[in-house]
């Protein structure tokens, strides 16, 4: 449940949403991922990580196989759940829509960044030893490692899918200025003539 929040607005509690997760698979990076994403842009939510997690939910099925799951939702953890749950008195006045809003906005930021973008039909990849990408998170200047010196054309996309800066080059060292780009997560993708690859970096 995402969208029930007994705390009046502004008074403590509010907004608090738990994340349960489980040392299995890769729950605790899908749980760090969230945090990341929290900390890069402005949300208003208070997380709460409860490790070891409920497994009182559908993502508990996932754990059971050695799979990564997480849940969030609205926080047992402080006991400010909805008191109308699996009831025929849950109904539309019981959400908070503001607050429900946020952690959609949330989930769908993650899906973004964790299924990543690639804007091209290439199959062939780059291997790491043509192309290295660094530092990662940047915050000033993105390198470029050409070790093949291909005709490479780099370009930098937000998470939406927006074209944010692109570059031509076949020097060994290319350097891309992204400081006036804003905190977040941004995909670069380079491509050469039969290669491309695809990267998640993080602006600070």
């Amino acid at each position: 449940m995402i969208g029930y929040d007994g705390d009046a607005p502004g008074t403590a509690g509010d907004n608090d949403f738990d994340i349960d997760v489980r040392n299995i698979a890769n729950s605790v990076s899908i749980k760090d991922d969230l945090i990341t994403i929290l900390n890069t842009y402005s949300f208003d939510l208070n997380p709460i990580v409860v490790n070891p997690g409920t497994a009182a939910s559908d993502h508990s099925r996932f754990w059971n196989q050695g799979y990564s799951a997480v849940l969030v939702g609205e926080s047992w953890e402080t006991n400010d759940q909805t008191p109308d749950y699996h009831t025929s008195g849950d109904q539309k006045e019981d959400i908070d829509f503001q607050y429900m809003t946020e952690i959609t906005k949330l989930i769908t930021v993650y899906l973004a960044t964790a299924a990543g973008f690639d804007p091209t039909l290439s199959n062939a990849e780059l291997s790491n030893s043509e192309v290295i990408i660094f530092p990662n998170p940047v915050s000033s200047v993105l390198n470029v490692s050409n070790n093949s010196l291909q005709d490479l054309k780099i370009s930098i996309y937000d998470i939406t899918g927006k074209l944010i800066k692109s570059k031509e080059s076949n020097s060994q060292n290319i350097e891309l200025d992204v400081r006036q780009n804003r905190t977040g997560v941004y995909f670069v993708n380079v491509a050469s003539e039969t290669k491309s690859s695809t990267y998640k970096i993080v602006k600070e």
